[in-house]
């Protein structure tokens, strides 16, 4: 008996540590988006989350792009609405260290980028 629970606890003990899931974003101007996900560097993996009077959603890959994107540094992300009610106006977020600028419907809004969950 003693001898499978010590089986046990070493075998807990050699598994790696799991990443928890971590978040950060722009939260402003009544739109909240998120960067979701365990891998943020040195390349984004994960999704991206909008939020706004619907509530949350994961945005479909097929509907953004991401680029410029350096962890805790820079991106530019340009989403496009596919004729969606339910999400946000097309918009394009450009961030360099914690200064955003969000660019939608014709105007230009400034705020300021989170990079910590």
């Amino acid at each position: 008996m003693r001898t499978l629970l010590l089986v046990v606890v070493l075998t807990v003990l050699m598994l790696p540590a799991a990443k928890a899931t971590t978040s950060f974003g722009y939260s402003e101007n009544n739109l909240s988006i998120q960067f979701v996900g365990r891998d943020f560097s040195p390349e984004f993996q994960g999704m991206i989350e909008l939020s706004g009077k619907t509530g949350p959603r994961a945005v479909p890959p097929e509907t953004y792009t991401l680029s410029n994107y350096i962890y805790r540094k820079s991106l530019r992300l340009t989403f496009v609405n596919p004729g969606d009610a339910s999400l946000p106006p097309s918009f394009t977020l450009t961030v360099s260290g914690e200064q955003a600028t969000l660019e939608t419907e014709g105007k230009i809004l400034v705020g300021r980028f989170s990079w910590e969950s």
